[in-house]
This record gives structure tokens, C-alpha cells and sequence, in this order.
């Protein structure tokens, strides 16, 4: 969840350095003048203060304070509507935080009492913490005004938002406005080993009104892309340590399913199960205050919600789905890459794993060992990719990447997987140099080795092909290939001006069973330009005009696709939004040249309201129908929209509809049935949130997919938090058919097919 869309970039920070040295920032027509020293030094305080959102302690009094806040977005460094403060203190256990965000019509403060993680379209505040000030990564905690927590990690890979740890918050909405306090504890933390700390800072609030305000303590460049570069330093901090905790990650599950005997009848039988229950534990240990051991056994990597249904109905990919188990989500930014060559939802039914995670001096660390029950692997082709369930395997994976200068890095990736019969290695180089101050030149460049399994059976659905020049087969029969995949970028990033070139190239035969590469066999470049116009008056907030052109050829030689893209991006008042494109393109596909692709989109979306929330996106034209042996033209109409609506403040209501459909133009020669080129979905999520830790929530899902019948998915649960690690679920899972689109009974339109009840609970153990 990107929560934060920073206008970085204006004045270099040599300019800043310069203003910090001199006092010399300059001021805007009203006389403000944002903050020119950003340095301050934090006091330890006894007693620590009561974190219930008041400020209202002794250890207040002598924390420091700091304030003149600017707004960065839509302003540029200009005085905001409403005044900031922040308090920040410590002692020998927790760094102390408090927010005083004051606001002329507290009526108007969005807030919402809700789950962990979810407070985006609220009014929030936080501390971005840079804990080793080498401009490489930075811990994210931000608070709303009921005190609900988000947390993420940053770095020059992007924002990692699956980050959880434990920390305090509490917040109020008072007659001045609203207040929050927060406790980060020292062991929630990595940090340098030595007993005097200097760490980099951020301060920020979002206060989302006419305009999403976006207001930092530090004042930011739109000519500077490095975030990091324009931080504060916070000194003061003696004598604390993280320590080589020990932590404990019990939990206990049981479940009790049910299903139909024949899926394909109806009127089988439906079969309880017996209850099944089931334990692990995981395990956590600081080896030295910067590096981290876990361990996972008989872990439970079971969802508690649905993944969120994708349309797929003109794709011949795999489709990417987002990690959500804990094991794995921890520490995940280590092993991201520009070329995906770790994918842990491949590691799909492992019964141990282990993980080693931190920073040594300049050198970032990562290193996972898995073995898994059941691996799937996806094998990428030119027009397709397939997914394949290898049985028993192991997984090696290691990561080592070395700072550079400001934000900038050099790596290294490894990655291996062994099967009963068959393996696939990767190895490769990445980096990310940034230089003056708004250019960025990052890359990678990989190389497979792939030792088939020796099993026609595994492959069956896709035997019979060939590939690299027909030297291969695409049968498992024990063939034996390597292969490369190369991924280069530069990027210009400033206050009008913006650019990135990207050139990639996959042969025929680099695989990576560890990651996630859905297609290869090409060679493509891409150029993105566009301008930046920040008018911030009474209509507009930001226009952006864009163009995006390209080309595609086939590895091995020969055309594969063109196209140009341009667009217009619209950034109104009242937080709503308006994007316009139109693609002209020329594909070959599966061997057939289809020209004459032209399509128009429209996407828009406003939080106009703080009860409601809406986007919706069309897209109408002229595309390839690729689901089937002989690729048209067909003419596509694609709607999503999604929306939020709240009622109350601990009341919502999501709803999403997907929907695309392909009719055949005339003049063509292929016939496809009506049914087969349509599908559509419509997803329901209800949530009250009793308190901070407590909600109940029921999804409701239909699905229609082409040429089959639809299924109805309903999934209540009820969620505990006292952390994010400790937890309590009760829920269940039920599974409907629709027979009668099919020609059934219609006393059978809608038969259950699968029903499973489950009951969890995990506690989080630190000594």
C-alpha cells in the first residue's frame, strides 16, 4: 500500500547542504521560511509517559520539540493550512514520539477506527527512522487520530509495506485538533552497535482535504529523488541496544472440511471430514543486534481471505499473487529485484524453513533454506507460461548487496532448487547508482541452469513443443539448458522533466523456478516521457502528460509487437483524479500478425468525501483475443471498479466488479462461442471494527469464468490482535457451483462444494 506519494525533488542537496551551513532557505510570498537546520538532539525522560494519545505526562514537558512544518505537496515548501509539532524523548527501553496536529475544524478529520495497515485515506502522522544514516532503508511509523498503526520499511528497492513489528500508539481528536503518541521499542529495531546513536529523520502528516496536503518537517526538492538525501538528524540517543532477543511464535490451528464427492454431480454426496489440528513454532534470534535468525517448524502458512479474483480471461500467463504469509513477509525487501527471481509463494507447502536477515557494515544480508512438500514452479515460454507441481524439493536462496554512495547499491543473487529428479540454479549482478542528484541507472543481469526432470507426466498438458531454435522440447525428458535474462534502466526524475529507457532481453531458455518470470524468448525497449506541471490552484493540483513507445522482437530473431501510448494525467481538487490514454499497436502472436490494435482507456477515481472512496477504469477497443489456437482482432471491453464506503467510522463497505468481454469483429475467420469470451466478477467485503484489536468481517464473491458455470465464494470471520504477530481467527470458507447454468436441475442452480470451519490462535513469546 503506497501511502505516501512524495513530490521529491527540488533543489539539490548540495543547495540544501548549503542552506543548512548559511540559514539560508529561501521564503515564499507570505515571509514562511521551512526549516534550514535540521539537527536536534533528543533528552532520555523518567517516567516514561502513559501512551494514550493525551501528551498530557511530565516526560512531555522536557522532550524536545520541534516544528514549522512545510507542505511539500501540492505546495512546493510553502506554509501549510495548519500547524505540526512532534515531541520526541527516550529511555532506556523505547523511543518516544508525540503528534500535535492541530486543525482549525476537527469535524473534519478523517479518521476511522480499523484494522492495522489500513489507515490510508485517513488523516495520519509519522517518523520515517534512517537507524544506520546511510541513506539506504528507513523504518515507517504512522499513526491516525484513533491511534490505528501502520508500519512499512523503506528503501531504494520501493516501499515494503508486509513489514510488522511490535510497537505502542494511541491517539485523540480534541478541541485543537488531534494528538497521538507512540513507544517504537529499541528491540523493535535494528541499529549500529555502538552506544552513541545518530540517526537520519523524517517527519511527516498527510491531512487529506481539498487537497491530499502532504507536510514534512524537512523540506523536500522536487529536483532531488533521493528521499533520504533531504533527511534530519536526531542525535542524543546513549546507552540503548537492541540486545539478542529471543522470540517464540507458537500457534495452534484446527479445522474441519467438507466437500462434495463428485465436483462434476451435484447430487453426490457431501462429505464431512474428520477434524483435523495442527501445531508449530517459529523462531526468532538476534545472532548479533543487526543480524537475525528465524526458523519456522511445521509452519502454518494458511490464508484467513481469499486472494482477490483476477480476470484472466485474454491472458496466457501466470498471474502474480501477493505473498501473505508471515514467515515470508518478513525481511521480504532484501530479496526483491527488477527481474523477480525470488517468488515465495512458489515455496508452496513447506514443512521447515529457515532464514538469516541483517546488516553488516555496509552489507545488506539475506539467506532462505525451504523445504517444501509440494513445489510449483512456473515454465515461461513465448506466448504462455505453465505452472507445474514438482513434488519434494529444496530451496537455496542467498542475497548480499554493498551500499554505495548516497542511496545507491551493487548486488548479488543466488538461487537454487532441487527436485527428486531435476534442479534450476540462478546467479546474477544487480545495482542501482544514483548520480546528480535526479538520475538513476539500475539493472540486472541473471543466468539459469536447468536440469529437467525426467517425467513426460509432469508436463502433459504442454508436451509436444519446442523451443530455442527447436532444440529443446518443451517435454520433460531430462534436457538440460541454460539461459540469461538482462534488465536495464535509466530514469531522469525531476520538477518538470521525466524519463525513463528500459531495455530487457530473455533467451529462449533462462528460467527461474525460485522466481517469477511468466515469459521469455524476447528482446524489448521502452521509452517513458512526460511532463510535470504543478499548478496547485483553485481546480488543479498536477498535470501530467506522457508518452510511452516501444518495440518487441523474438530473442532467436524476427518482429513480435510495436506499440505508442500516449497519455494525460489530471490531478483535480477535492482528491480526484483523471487518467486518459489511447494504444496503437501491431503484435505477432503465437506466429500471427495481428495489426489494427487500438484501444481508448479511461481510469478516474476521487475520495471527494470521507465516507466514500471510488475508481473506476474502461478500456474500449481493438485487441488481440489470444485464448485460442488462431489469435484475431476482436473488439474488448474491459470495466473495473472498485469502491469504499463508511458510514460510521468503524463501519465499511468494499465492493469491487471486474468485467471484460471480446466479440468477434466481422470479416474475421476464427468462431468462438458467445460464452467464451466473457467473464465477469463482483466482490463484497463487510467489516465492523468493534475496537483496534476486534472486527468482524464477511466477503462475499461471484465469479463467472468463460464457458463455465459460476461460483459463489462466502468467507465470515471473526479477528483478534493484540500485536501483529499475536492472534486470534475463527471463520469459515464456504464454496457454491452454479449447475444450472450448465444445463442441470434447476433445483440444483447453486450447490455447496467445499465448506471448511477453522480456528487459529498464535501468541507472540519475547524474552
Amino acid at each position: 500500500m503506497l501511502i505516501l506519494l512524495f513530490a521529491v525533488g527540488s533543489a539539490s542537496a548540495r543547495r540544501q547542504d548549503h542552506a543548512q551551513r548559511t540559514g539560508n532557505t529561501p521564503a515564499d510570498s507570505s515571509g514562511f521560511s521551512p526549516n534550514a537546520n535540521l539537527e536536534f538532539s533528543i533528552p532520555r525522560v523518567f517516567p516514561a509517559p502513559r501512551i494514550d494519545g493525551k501528551l498530557d505526562d511530565p516526560a512531555w514537558q522536557t522532550a524536545t520539540r520541534i516544528g514549522n512544518f512545510t507542505e511539500i505537496a501540492p505546495g512546493d515548501n510553502v506554509r501549510p493550512a495548519e500547524d505540526t509539532e512532534v515531541l520526541v524523548a527516550y529511555d532506556g527501553d523505547n523511543l518516544y514520539l508525540g503528534f500535535v496536529c492541530y486543525d482549525a475544524n476537527p469535524r473534519d478529520i478523517r479518521a476511522s477506527v480499523t484494522d492495522r495497515d489500513n489507515i490510508g485515506r485517513d488523516d495520519f502522522a509519522g517518523v520515517l527512522i534512517d537507524t544506520f544514516k546511510d541513506q539506504q532503508t528507513s523504518y515507517e511509523f504512522f499513526v491516525n487520530p484513533y491511534g490505528v498503526q501502520f508500519d512499512q520499511r523503506r528503501s531504494n528497492a520501493g516501499e515494503d509495506d508486509t513489514f510488522d513489528t511490535v510497537w505502542e500508539s494511541a491517539g485523540e481528536i480534541n478541541s485543537i485538533g488531534w494528538t497521538a503518541e507512540m513507544a517504537i521499542p529499541f528491540r523493535s529495531l535494528r541499529f549500529p552497535n555502538r552506544n552513541v546513536q545518530e540517526w537520519g529523520v523524517h517527519f511527516l502528516r498527510v491531512r487529506p482535504r481539498n487537497s491530499r496536503e502532504q507536510i514534512s518537517w524537512a523540506p523536500l526538492s522536487r529536483d532531488e529523488s533521493c528521499l533520504f538525501c533531504q533527511e534530519g538528524t536526531m542525535r542524543g540517543i546513549e546507552g540503548v541496544h537492541t540486545g539478542r532477543n529471543l522470540e517464540f511464535l507458537p500457534y495452534a490451528i484446527s479445522s474441519e472440511m467438507g466437500s462434495l464427492e463428485d465436483v462434476d454431480n451435484p447430487q453426490s454426496e457431501f462429505r464431512n471430514e474428520h477434524p483435523e489440528f495442527d501445531a508449530g513454532l517459529g523462531i526468532k534470534y538476534g545472532i548479533t543486534p543487526n543480524l537475525t535468525f528465524d526458523a519456522t517448524i511445521n509452519p502454518d502458512f494458511s490464508q484467513v481471505e481469499s486472494d482477490a479474483p483476477q480476470i484472466s480471461l485474454n491472458t496466457t500467463f501466470a498471474l502474480f499473487l501477493d505473498e501473505k504469509r508471515p514467515f515470508f513477509l518478513e525481511g521480504g525487501d532484501v530479496f526483491r529485484s527488477e527481474i523477480q527471481a525470488v517468488y515465495t509463494r512458489s515455496i508452496n507447502d513447506p514443512r521447515g524453513a529457515a532464514k538469516v536477515t541483517g546488516k553488516t557494515g555496509s552489507y545488506t544480508l539475506g539467506y532462505i533454506l525451504a523445504q517444501d512438500e509440494n513445489a510449483s514452479f512456473i515454465v515461461p515460454f513465448e506466448d504462455n507460461s505453465e505452472l507445474v507441481l514438482a513434488g519434494k524439493a529444496w530451496s537455496n536462496i542467498g542475497r548480499i548487496k554493498r551500499d554505495l554512495w548516497s542511496d545507491s547499491f551493487v548486488g548479488l543473487m543466488a538461487t537454487d532448487r532441487r527436485y527428486t529428479d531435476g534442479a534450476n540454479t540462478s546467479l546474477g549482478l544487480d545495482w542501482d547508482i544514483r548520480f546528480k542528484e535526479n538520475y538513476t541507472v539500475s539493472g540486472q543481469i541473471l543466468g539459469s541452469y536447468t536440469e529437467e526432470p525426467n517425467d513426460p507426466s509432469l508436463s502433459e498438458s504442454f508436451n509436444g513443443g519446442t523451443f530455442g531454435e527447436e532444440k529443446y522440447t518443451t517435454d520433460f525428458d531430462g534436457e538440460t539448458f541454460a539461459g540469461y535474462g538482462l534488465h536495464t534502466s535509466f530514469e531522469r526524475s525531476a520538477r518538470h522533466w521525466n524519463v525513463q529507457a528500459i531495455y530487457e532481453d530473455f533467451s529462449p531458455t533462462f528460467r527461474l523456478d525460485n522466481g517469477f518470470i511468466s515469459a521469455n524468448n524476447f528482446r524489448q525497449g521502452m521509452v517513458w516521457t512526460g511532463l510535470t506541471l504543478q499548478p496547485n490552484n483553485a481546480v488543479l493540483d498536477m498535470i501530467q502528460p506522457v508518452v510511452i513507445v516501444g518495440r518487441k522482437y523474438k530473442h532467436t530473431g524476427g518482429y513480435k509487437d510495436r506499440w505508442i501510448e500516449p497519455e494525460l494525467f489530471v490531478q483535480f481538487k477535492k482528491q480526484t483524479w483523471l487518467e486518459v490514454s489511447y494504444l496503437w499497436s501491431k503484435e505477432l502472436f503465437k506466429d500471427v500478425l495481428v495489426d489494427g490494435i487500438e484501444r481508448f482507456q479511461v481510469e478516474t477515481g476521487t475520495s471527494f468525501s470521507r465516507r466514500l472512496t471510488a475508481s473506476a477504469a474502461i478500456r474500449q477497443g481493438h485487441s488481440v483475443f489470444r485464448q485460442t489456437d488462431a489469435p484475431f482482432l476482436a473488439k474488448e471491453r474491459t470495466i473495473e471498479a472498485e469502491a469504499v464506503f463508511r458510514p460510521t467510522s468503524r463501519l465499511s463497505l468494499g465492493t469491487e466488479y471486474l468485467y471484460q468481454r471480446f466479440d468477434q469483429l466481422e470479416g474475421t475467420a476464427a468462431v468462438i462461442p458467445h460464452e467464451d469470451h466473457k467473464e465477469y466478477s463482483l466482490r463484497n467485503e463487510l467489516t465492523y471494527q468493534f475496537s483496534k484489536r476486534l472486527f468482524v468481517r464477511i466477503i462475499g464473491q461471484y465469479v463467472k469464468r468463460a464457458a463455465s458455470g459460476g461460483t459463489v465464494e462466502f468467507d465470515p470471520l471473526i479477528s483478534y490482535k493484540i500485536n501483529p504477530f499475536s492472534v486470534f481467527f475463527i471463520g469459515s470458507t464456504h464454496n457454491f457451483k452454479d449447475y444450472g447454468s450448465r444445463g442441470a436441475d434447476a433445483d440444483t442452480d447453486f450447490q455447496q462444494t467445499e465448506r471448511t470451519f477453522f480456528v487459529k490462535f498464535q501468541y507472540l513469546f519475547r524474552i
